[in-house]
């Protein structure tokens, strides 16, 4: 079980809590309409730029209270600055896109939980899962990205290798229920 399907199975439970998923459909039109491509450098600066605008969005107008998000800001600035080492490439991201990353950094999470697995059970369960394609799953990108994120003392790791869904849920609705006294 993942992080969307257990936010899924536990958000009628979360009674003061809001969940924000991350809707990438529209800006992977916009790309695709702009015919951007994310292997070249221009091309994937813009598209950053339309993810990270997305992001700044989607954070601005978040509700009153408590959100958990199932992707949240964080995963734009990791994807921003990881994926053009996993394609070879060496751009200054940082530079490149200064202004939007440093906008992006201003959009604070409190704690992040970080869903994590043994390979051998991430590439089974990315097998077994008909509920959507799964053509961008990377074992080598989920480590890397993994790896960026221990860099970050807000994330807490969880490994659900060995946990039936029920462990998860509950692990996952113990790590909320933390933070929804301090709202």
């Amino acid at each position: 079980m993942g992080k969307t399907t257990a936010l899924k199975a536990i958000e009628k439970k979360l009674e003061s809590t809001n969940v924000s998923y991350e809707i990438i459909r529209p800006i992977v039109e916009r790309r695709e309409e702009q015919q951007l491509n994310i292997f070249e450098q221009e091309g994937f600066v813009q598209n950053q730029k339309l993810f990270i605008e997305g992001e700044l969005v989607r954070y601005a107008t978040l509700p009153d209270g408590l959100t958990v998000f199932d992707r949240g800001p964080e995963d734009t600035e990791c994807f921003s600055i990881t994926f053009p080492k996993l394609i070879g490439q060496d751009w200054d991201i940082e530079l490149l896109l200064s202004n939007e990353l440093n906008r992006l950094r201003e959009c604070v999470v409190e704690s992040i939980l970080y869903l994590t697995a043994r390979d051998e059970v991430l590439l089974e369960r990315k097998e077994a899962d008909e509920s959507r394609r799964r053509f961008s799953f990377n074992l080598e990108h989920f480590r890397l990205f993994e790896s960026w994120y221990k860099k970050n003392p807000k994330v807490r790791f969880l490994d659900v290798s060995s946990l039936s869904e029920e462990d998860v849920e509950n692990s996952v609705m113990e790590w909320i229920r933390e933070f929804e006294t301090d709202v």
